[in-house]
């Protein structure tokens, strides 16, 4: 199907890279003053590969855990990552990712039911709701429900269109 002239044009007008901050080498861009920095274009991106999380990473946070427990994030940042690493975002990694009681497996069928009656019951109280479900951190049962709600959404918008 071919676009006529103003779709294309619209097209063109909302493309990534007509939407993308100017930088200092445009032409067209103001002078930046000399204390303010450039600005990433997509700041949701990981800004480069030395700040993923790396298996080393994880078996220091783990370590940590082992011998203090997991608390004392503000210690582990200074002593063991020389402060590249925020507490919050150790204790998210250690909650969300690495808690040795969280299972990492499909969810089930019953346990997509169970997660909507206790909902249901309780609110987005996530972390009582975890609780209640064996393996699943509050995290992980924040997530199922938000992509379950998605899928119905889904199916009653393909529902009432046909």
């Amino acid at each position: 199907m071919a676009q006529s002239e103003s779709e294309a044009s619209n097209l063109e007008r909302v493309a990534i890279k007509n939407l993308v901050h100017a930088t200092s080498s445009d032409p067209n861009s103001k002078e930046r003053s000399a204390g303010e920095t450039e600005k990433p274009a997509f700041p949701s991106k990981p800004k480069a590969p030395q700040h993923r999380w790396t298996p080393e990473d994880d078996q220091k946070v783990l370590a940590w855990t082992a011998e203090h427990g997991p608390r004392r994030w503000t210690q582990l940042s200074a002593a063991v990552f020389s402060g590249a690493r925020s507490p919050a975002q150790l204790r998210a990694r250690y909650i969300d990712v690495l808690h040795p009681n969280r299972v990492d497996k499909a969810w089930t069928a019953e346990e997509d039911s169970l997660l909507l009656e206790l909902v249901r019951q309780n609110g987005s109280h996530w972390t009582l709701i975890a609780e209640n479900l064996e393996g699943r951190v509050a995290n992980d049962a924040k997530n199922r429900f938000r992509l379950l709600m998605r899928a119905q959404r889904s199916d009653r918008r393909s529902a009432s269109s046909v």
